[in-house]
């Protein structure tokens, strides 16, 4: 398990900081082999699965979670919690995570 303790002030956390703590960090650890493993325990101001989506769909965010590596994870749980849909690419993956809500209610505490 993987977990990470945040102290978000009232301004968050930036997209930026997002981008390189949540996906090039913790998606990218060679450790992490299940979205299962991964949370974020938030105090203070939450960051809302609004804000979440906002980042991951930026073109940054779109150009960090294009990897064979957070394809895969995301692909592995849709699996594991029967999503109806493949996850296979990038666009798919960005679908997932708008339409469910389970990933985000697993990792974001």
């Amino acid at each position: 398990m993987f977990i990470e303790y945040k102290w978000l002030t009232k301004d968050g956390i930036s997209k930026t900081e997002f981008i390189k703590q949540f996906i090039n960090r913790d998606l990218f650890n060679p450790d992490l082999i299940d979205l299962s493993q991964l949370q974020w325990r938030i105090k203070d101001k939450k960051i809302t699965k609004t804000k979440v989506l906002e980042y991951l769909k930026s073109k940054e965010g779109k150009e960090a979670l294009n990897s064979n590596k957070i394809i895969k994870l995301f692909y592995n749980y849709a699996e594991k919690i029967n999503y109806d849909k493949q996850v296979t690419n990038i666009n798919e993956i960005l679908s997932f995570i708008e339409t469910n809500n389970d990933w985000y209610n697993l990792i974001f505490k």
